[in-house]
């Protein structure tokens, strides 16, 4: 269970997550789905700063233990995961895409806690802000830019 939960977290560590969002976001800009690239580079943008900003701003700690430095709340692996693999569930037409965005969205929160890494409280936090700026991305795509289409 120990390796799969640090299976689950490990793309959200801090280089592999930027890794992958700009080899995605290049992959969309070549494909010619510029516009959702650049949907995609703000969204997991602004989702990194208004969790930081929190961090800071509440600065409580990690459980005793943890093995990461810094504050916990919110859990920025949870708020990423739910933008990231959330805007590629709804954007994709590929089911085997869309069923690894909900596992991971599903057990990153689990695999937080798990591992020690953050409380409970620190992992819906991550959720509420992920679901939050997903809603609010997908919503102003759909209302301008897909409506025009």
């Amino acid at each position: 269970m120990q390796l799969l939960m640090q299976l689950v977290s490990l793309p959200g560590e801090r280089v592999p997550f930027l890794i992958g969002m700009a080899l995605l976001v290049i992959w969309l800009w070549l494909k010619n789905n510029k516009k959702f690239a650049g949907l995609f580079l703000i969204s997991n943008l602004t989702t990194i700063f208004i969790v930081q900003f929190l961090k800071r701003l509440i600065a409580e700690p990690r459980p005793t233990g943890a093995l990461e430095i810094g504050f916990g709340f919110p859990s920025q692996h949870t708020a990423s995961y739910v933008l990231f693999f959330g805007l590629l569930i709804l954007w994709t037409k590929n089911k085997l895409l869309k069923i690894l965005g909900i596992f991971m969205i599903l057990t990153i929160g689990i695999s937080r806690v798990y591992l020690g890494e953050h409380w409970t409280v620190d992992v819906i936090g991550g959720y509420v802000i992920g679901f939050t700026v997903l809603w609010l991305s997908w919503w102003s795509w759909s209302r301008f830019y897909l409506q025009k289409s």
